[in-house]
């Protein structure tokens, strides 16, 4: 099977568009008008027929309206009838920048991110300062996408803590590692899990680098006893480098390990994320539990 091409399936649906915002003629046949400039189309680059000499501005704008509106519509169309997974990735940026955008973006901003970037999902996890620095994106769009990045790792987050229950180590790595996804800065966290192993909660509790993180057993303990929990697991992240613990990790850890002890609460595992393994303090025989 042969794939079409991003331009090939802009080209496509443009053409749907234009044939269903055409001016219609008393007979019913569409009235004949010059065909947009097509030789390498885009999506709101496509322009209506030019007015005549005299036309106002506001029947432009008319005509342009309807070309945007039209073109939103189908758009939402196939959204509804089969979602997003076919689209390219451009277009699925344009579509979230339909809610900042109410009178239309140039589809070349979309397009030129993914470009940039080298996807969707690079866009999404740039910070805001890179997304300020790229051309045409404003402070508000920059904190659109980044607020769209946050609102969908809570929502898979959410979803996968609802459905974990941790019966074997894998299945705690992989949760571990799908907190940090998109993550900028190091960051200490702590899991708590009921009398079953299910997670029932999880918080972050320190900010900071590998040597300036400073773990709050208050605050661990505290959670711990908000959430009913006697069972609680750390996680922390590297962003650069290896996934094997360093030796403050290791002082850190065993450090928490025995004053949790005292207080009646078990401390399972440490599990040092990097940007593609994770590690198990307890698994990989880095501490005495």
């Amino acid at each position: 099977m042969t794939l079409k091409k991003d331009s090939e399936i802009i080209a496509e649906l443009f053409r749907d568009i234009l044939d269903t915002a055409a001016p219609k003629s008393d007979s019913g046949g569409v009235t004949e008008a010059p065909a947009p400039p097509f030789s390498e189309p885009t999506y709101a680059h496509a322009q209506p027929a030019i007015p005549r000499a005299g036309a106002s501005a506001k029947s432009a704008k008319s005509v342009k309206d309807i070309i945007n509106a039209n073109y939103r519509r189908q758009l939402f169309d196939i959204f509804e009838k089969s979602g997003c997974c076919q689209m390219p990735d451009s277009v699925v940026l344009e579509m979230l920048f339909f809610y900042i955008y109410p009178e239309g973006i140039d589809t070349d901003l979309a397009l030129a991110l993914v470009n940039s970037f080298g996807s969707l999902t690079a866009v999404m996890n740039a910070d805001f300062d890179t997304l300020c620095g790229f051309p045409g994106i404003t402070r508000d769009v920059a904190r659109f996408i980044c607020f769209m990045r946050e609102v969908s790792l809570r929502y898979t987050r959410e979803q996968r803590r609802n459905a974990v229950c941790v019966e074997e180590l894998d299945t705690l790595l992989s949760y571990c590692h799908s907190l940090f996804v998109g993550a900028h800065e190091e960051t200490l966290m702590c899991i708590y899990f009921d009398n079953e192993m299910r997670i029932v909660a999880s918080e972050a509790i320190a900010n900071g680098t590998d040597s300036t993180l400073n773990v709050s057993v208050r605050t661990i303990t505290e959670s711990a006893m908000r959430n009913g929990s006697t069972r609680v697991a750390l996680t922390h992240n590297h962003i650069r480098g290896s996934e094997l613990p360093s030796r403050n990790d290791r002082t850190a850890t065993l450090a928490v390990l025995k004053t949790l002890a005292t207080l009646g609460i078990e401390l399972l595992d440490h599990i040092v994320v990097s940007e593609t393994k994770c590690t198990s303090m307890r698994g990989g025989g880095y501490l005495e539990f």
